[in-house]
């Protein structure tokens, strides 16, 4: 009867085991160059448990608290509470994975930052051909970005309705068109046959 106490007491969960641990939000964006909070809260706690939380960026190759994308800070540690601070570097992705000291207890949190282009060229040597029944709609991929900009989205708007579309007196018709998100879309095409339009 003994040995089968000692045996219960001996498989039980230790206090550090119960333990949970949630961030405020499982999803932060952030924009290049700007910050962001994160808290994580111990759950479950019991007095004596050490509340110290370790930090890692799954896709780092340069340290634990610093990615091609992000760098993090330690801005405040009250009780089972931990802030860390996460600044954008560079556009793109990247997931945050928090670890309680004792009893290994995990909590992930995507990160998004985005990052405008310093550049918008349109590319070199790029021929559009459009007709009454092939309608061309601008995009964003008429034209170069920065490698790491997330933001590529673009609008479009046009001064005359219709242009010239080259040499030989074609006309190409230019359509707004606005979609149900309020978006606006150009349309050029032409009555009879084909235009070229280049950059």
């Amino acid at each position: 009867m003994l040995l089968s106490g000692l045996f219960f007491v001996g498989c039980g969960e230790s206090p550090a085991d119960k333990l949970t641990l949630n961030p405020d939000r499982e999803v932060v964006d952030v924009y290049a160059g700007e910050s962001e909070n994160i808290t994580f809260t111990i759950g479950n706690y019991t007095n004596g448990i050490d509340t110290s939380l370790s930090f890692t960026l799954v896709d780092s190759t340069i340290s634990s608290t610093e990615s091609e994308h992000v760098k993090l800070e330690v801005v405040n540690k009250d009780g089972t509470k931990t802030t860390v601070k996460v600044t954008g570097k560079t556009g793109g992705k990247t997931t945050l994975v928090a670890s309680t000291n004792e009893g290994n207890k995990k909590a992930s949190v995507i990160i998004n930052v985005k990052q405008y282009s310093s550049k918008f060229e349109l590319k070199r040597n790029s021929l559009i051909y459009v007709s009454k029944t092939t309608p061309f709609i601008p995009s964003e991929k008429l034209f170069n970005f920065d490698d790491n900009a997330t933001e590529r989205k673009v609008t479009f708007h046009f001064t005359d309705a219709v242009s010239k579309a080259n040499d030989n007196n074609a006309f190409v018709k230019a359509e707004l068109v606005k979609d149900e998100n309020d978006i606006y879309s150009v349309i050029f095409y032409q009555e009879d046959g084909f235009a070229v339009v280049r950059d």
